[in-house]
């Protein structure tokens, strides 16, 4: 089994959360076996070091940014963007220390999410996966990315 770092919202909307457990199976399929700090890992310490512990065990890292936030009015530098939809500040901290610690490292991020920080693309060495995680087949698109990832774990 591959020790993955999952970065996700504990909370999640009801058209997200009913995909989830395909993307878990899809997950025990390939080998990879996710830790989550507050789902899968109840924390004994503050979350930076529990994101520390959990990295320092882990052989890659999978970013999950769904909506966690909604901002009906925004008003972004100056200027109004109207309503955003933004995944929770922690995938950017922890997407931020998987990259730091040289973790192959798959991003994803639904479709409807404003992309901010290193969901933007070009923002960081990374590419962006973007899907409509309410459907179903999401999980099918996502697999070749998650094969990729498999094979760039070291043996």
């Amino acid at each position: 089994m591959i020790t993955t770092f999952v970065s996700r919202s504990t909370w999640f909307p009801a058209g997200l959360k009913a995909n989830l457990p395909a993307f878990y199976s899809l997950l025990e399929e390939l080998e990879f076996s996710p830790l989550t700090l507050g789902t899968t890992v109840a924390p004994l310490q503050s979350p930076f070091e529990e994101i520390r512990t959990l990295m320092g065990r882990s052989q890659c890292a999978i970013i999950l940014g769904t909506t966690h936030l909604i901002a009906n009015e925004v008003t972004l530098k100056g200027k109004i963007a109207g309503k955003m939809s933004l995944p929770t500040e922690w995938n950017q901290i922890e997407a931020c220390a998987a990259l730091m610690l040289n973790l192959p490292t798959l991003v994803i991020l639904h479709s409807n999410v404003t992309p901010r920080g290193l969901f933007e693309r070009g923002a960081g060495n990374i590419f962006v996966h973007s899907h409509d995680m309410r459907t179903p087949k999401w999980t099918r698109s996502i697999r070749p990315a998650l094969e990729v990832l498999k094979s760039r774990v070291a043996p």
